[in-house]
């Protein structure tokens, strides 16, 4: 456990493994160390760079939407119909508003009742149900090229960002530990962005292979960065303010895609789908030259950084074994249960994180009938108060520390059984909601807000218990839930193109629920926060003995 005991009558071994706690009392402020620093700075541009490189990561998951539908000669707009190739079907249902499979129901009286309810969700968020209209009454909708992908395609070319992703996580974590996270992160997300610019023309010129192809090579350039931003936070937050810093920079992770899903939902109503990657390509460009001007590696190398900010970076850190590189022990870390505790929630809350994020806009189009400008706001709003949740609880974690009011494990476990059980319950209430809009709609609100929590629990964790190897353990983590997540999207095409009804969506949900419940459940019974003896340097071991 992680109590902070008092010192008295301790022992000469225990008072050694008391000055390694992950957590020591904040250091006394010192003078001159003024309230905006430069590890302020690395946290404001590492926020904007995950947000850069989410929406990247997800705008394909939004765009896809009007790229597989089609126009018929009447003018009207129809989403593919799930496993429908038959065209008498295709024309029999099209409709001047997008066909929820709800919609679809015999029961008139259903109906009325999701339209009502329907009608509700849209004058909470503000927003319209009109379509925008052409002078002749035809709705007008400026998709762009469009392609006759059914489910198992759309599947495959949301899960191919993946197989690129899980193959540089390894090395992203080890060249960041080796030569510093500063250019392996800034680089992932730039290089990202460049194929950004590129995959419309990739689509357009070669089909699905072209953007399977160009969303390979984005996960290839992204799969550096997130064990790269490891790196980076154990270098530069001081432990009194880890959960605040990690949270606040992992925010840029739901930020980034609320952003991406209102803006983006306009772009591609008003202006066509190439537009939301054009758009946040260009940004890449623009944020890699601000990070390469301002941040550096560590706070030592900073040639702009205060004395008495580096004082209290350095004196509140060097309670803790942090060397710039190490040697990996694997056989250690690989029979640690406090690390395959941090493994299982990665990839049970990545599963569930992949269903809310990407699969959701094609969720509330298919299941509710929703209009592509509707789903922005509506997938949005969970991502912002997921954003406001995930910096309360990190700013609360950090108060019961320094307070000694609970431990660092308490709260770390307390963050992840928040997620892990708030997650599973929304989904089992989007499941057993069925057509009723407006619960739906408030488990996946709840949903989202809770899952702001995991930033406060195991990616903090891994930093606690190694941060010689913080970025290592992220990348063999992410691996494992990156190659298992990738499925997510590629299992849901398979069951939906084989149920294409609302029974498919909640067999999805269902598989959601139960893998992130049961990981959590796992993290509870084996997880520590205690700075593990692998991590210490050789010469720090021996000094122990």
């Amino acid at each position: 456990m992680c109590d902070q005991t008092e010192n008295r009558n301790l022992s000469p071994q225990n008072k050694i493994l008391e000055t390694h706690s992950p957590h020591p009392p904040p250091p006394t402020k010192e003078k001159g160390v003024a309230k905006w620093g430069k590890r302020h700075t690395m946290m404001i541009l590492g926020f904007f760079g995950t947000a850069i490189a989410c929406s990247i990561q997800n705008n394909l998951s939004l765009a896809i939407v009007p790229m597989t539908q089609v126009h018929h000669q009447s003018g009207h707009l129809h989403i593919l119909e799930y496993a429908t190739t038959d065209s008498k079907a295709l024309n029999a249902s099209s409709t001047a508003h997008p066909v929820g499979i709800c919609q679809r129901q015999d029961d008139d009286q259903n109906t009325d009742s999701m339209r009502r309810d329907k009608l509700l969700v849209l004058n909470i968020i503000g927003v319209e149900n009109s379509p925008s209209s052409s002078g002749d009454g035809e709705r007008v909708v400026k998709a762009g090229p469009q392609f006759n992908w059914h489910e198992k395609d759309q599947g495959l070319i949301l899960s191919s960002f993946y197989w690129g992703y899980v193959v540089t996580q390894y090395p992203g974590g080890r060249c960041a530990h080796k030569y510093g996270g500063k250019w392996v992160f800034s680089l992932g997300i730039v290089l990202s962005g460049i194929f950004a610019l590129l995959l419309p023309f990739a689509t357009v010129h070669f089909g699905r292979l072209g953007l399977i192809c160009v969303r390979v090579f984005q996960g290839l350039a992204q799969g550096i960065t997130f064990p790269a931003i490891q790196v980076m936070l154990a270098q530069w937050s001081p432990p009194h303010e880890r959960s605040r810093m990690t949270n606040l920079v992992y925010t840029g992770y739901p930020f980034g895609t609320a952003v991406t899903l209102i803006g983006g939902g306009y772009l591609l109503k008003v202006v066509g789908w190439p537009s939301i990657f054009f758009i946040a390509g260009s940004i890449s460009l623009v944020w890699f030259v601000l990070w390469t001007l301002l941040v550096f590696n560590t706070p030592l190398q900073h040639p702009r950084i205060s004395a008495p900010e580096l004082r209290l970076i350095e004196e509140s850190m060097k309670e803790n074994s942090v060397q710039k590189d190490m040697p990996t022990p694997w056989r250690d870390i690989l029979r640690s249960l406090p690390v395959w505790a941090i493994f299982a929630i990665q990839v049970g809350q990545f599963w569930g994180k992949n269903i809310i994020q990407i699969e959701m806009p094609k969720y509330l189009a298919a299941v509710h009938g929703l209009q592509i400008q509707h789903i922005g706001w509506i997938a949005a709003l969970p991502q912002f108060l997921n954003c406001a949740f995930g910096l309360l609880t990190s700013s609360l974690s950090d108060y019961l520390i320094i307070k000694s009011v609970t431990s660092v494990e308490f709260t770390r476990k307390l963050s992840a059984m928040i997620v892990g059980c708030g997650t599973s319950a929304a989904f089992v209430g989007m499941a057993l909601g069925g057509c009723h809009t407006v619960l739906a709609l408030s488990c996946l609100l709840f949903g989202g807000v809770v899952s702001g929590a995991s930033r406060g629990s195991w990616m903090v964790n891994m930093i606690d218990i190694a941060p010689n190897h913080a970025g290592t353990i992220l990348a063999v983590g992410s691996m494992a839930s990156y190659f298992l997540g990738m499925l997510a999207p590629y299992v849901t095409g398979i069951l939906l193109h084989s149920y294409p009804t609302l029974l498919g969506w909640q067999i999805v949900l269902g598989i959601g629920a139960v893998a992130n419940f049961s990981a959590s459940v796992f993290y509870l019974q084996y997880a520590k926060c205690t700075e593990q003896g692998w991590n210490k340097p050789k010469e720090d071991n021996n000094n122990e003995c």
